[in-house]
């Protein structure tokens, strides 16, 4: 396949997923993504009218890319994986994305979940502790 063959491909993969009617859709889609083909597709989902927070975090948590970039500001990648990480980081933010379909558990705060004393709601305690010196609120609330 050459480069023009490449591109058209890309663009008709693009169209594809701005066609996508469901935030769980866009989550199924990234759970089964493979990341080498780029960061064209995760920019067009995390710009998608209907990408949800849990979705949103789900990509922050996953991909090391963006904590990297948002922790240590250093350009990283190409222009799409640059893209994805501000659009990513400044969306979460500045809560545009909204709670929806899909859940993710950051695994901080809620350790209401788990009774108090218990090895699970102490974790969960010392887990968003060590977080909160880090990353900001928006990234570690879970939508659950």
């Amino acid at each position: 396949m050459d480069a023009t063959d490449r591109e058209t491909d890309l663009r008709k993969k693009i169209a594809a997923v701005r066609q996508l009617k469901s935030d769980i859709a866009l989550m199924k889609l990234m759970h089964g993504y493979d990341w080498n083909e780029g960061f064209e597709i995760p920019l067009t989902v995390i710009t998608h009218r209907r990408c949800d927070l849990g979705l949103a975090l789900f990509l922050f948590w996953r991909r090391h890319e963006v904590q990297q970039y948002y922790r240590e500001k250093v350009h990283i990648g190409d222009d799409y994986q640059l893209a994805f990480c501000k659009t990513l980081i400044n969306g979460l933010l500045k809560g545009a994305y909204q709670p929806g379909n899909n859940k993710y558990d950051t695994g901080c705060y809620g350790a209401h979940l788990a009774p108090e004393g218990s090895a699970v709601h102490e974790l969960r305690a010392l887990r968003t502790q060590r977080a909160q010196e880090h990353y900001p609120d928006p990234f570690l609330q879970p939508v659950l």
